[in-house]
């Protein structure tokens, strides 16, 4: 926000900021790669009335608030959860946790000196695993990471 040093036009309203009148400025860069996927780059320039007159109009923040409006904020960090009952949600997180137990088994076991591992007990491991994904099928799905 600055105090205007040459005329311009209100990109909101299309009226002129005056000499003198605050301004809020703001720029948009944009860059943009064609058929021959070679940059372009371009700045796109707004300038919006402050303050309005004696109206104490905002035009900025009109334009904000019509922005918010046609364009709300939908979130899309994470993963999104899984609509279950609670009682189905016990039963997946007890095999997903028995799970991680068992590959904590397992990965110590195969990080273990060749001549000191146990292929058996790392079968046996193996079978469990096999036997949670059946498990937890009918509670949600296997998860991607197994």
């Amino acid at each position: 926000m600055t105090t205007c040093k040459k005329k311009a036009k209100c990109s909101y309203c299309e009226e002129l900021i005056e000499l003198g009148e605050p301004v809020v400025y703001g720029r948009l860069w944009l860059r943009t790669k064609e058929g021959e996927y070679k940059p372009r780059r371009f700045v796109k320039r707004f300038r919006w009335h402050a303050q309005k007159g004696d109206e104490k109009k905002c035009c900025w923040l009109e334009q904000a608030l019509n922005n918010l409006a046609n364009n709300p904020y939908i979130e899309t960090r994470g993963r999104k959860r899984l609509v279950l009952p609670p009682e189905i949600r016990e039963k997946r997180l007890k095999v997903l946790r028995r799970r991680a137990k068992v590959v904590q088994q397992l990965r110590t076991e195969t990080e273990e000196q060749p001549e000191r591992q146990d292929i058996d007990e790392i079968i046996r491991l193996g079978g469990i695993l096999a036997r949670l994904k059946e498990e937890i099928e009918p509670l949600g799905g296997v998860p991607k990471g197994w």
